[in-house]
């Protein structure tokens, strides 16, 4: 009786549902491809993230703020290459990492100025 308390004791504990290790990819490289939107090339660090749109040739810089272990913002952005997308200072993505693997992570995105919400898979490059 007691092995079997044992085994529904263990199985029960390797079902409950943990939040991702977020810290994990705090930083790192990521990449994002679609057919929409091509390949970007994601670098951040503890307080920028730097993204590269490779088919248009363009590369942006945000500033990130952390409001929790899953969830960051991007704000103030900036144009260093190309011009499709434009500086703003006002304009804030705020992200939420809704799955982590070790070869991917998953994401939830809203912003300040649309109603439109993404969700998107960032392959880990490195981290």
């Amino acid at each position: 009786m007691k092995l079997l308390f044992v085994f529904f004791l263990l199985i029960s504990l390797f079902n409950l549902q943990t939040e991702p290790i977020c810290t994990d990819v705090k930083t790192g490289t990521f990449k994002i491809s679609n057919q929409e939107t091509g390949t970007h090339i994601i670098t951040r660090t503890k307080n920028k993230q730097v993204e590269e749109h490779l088919e248009n040739n363009v590369k942006v810089r945000y500033k990130v703020n952390w409001l929790d272990n899953c969830t960051y913002q991007l704000y103030d952005r900036k144009v260093l290459k190309g011009d499709k997308y434009g500086d703003s200072k006002n304009d804030t993505l705020t992200v939420n990492i809704t799955n982590i693997t070790t070869e991917f992570y998953e994401v939830f995105i809203s912003s300040n100025y649309s109603d439109i919400t993404i969700t998107a898979k960032l392959d880990i490059v490195e981290l």
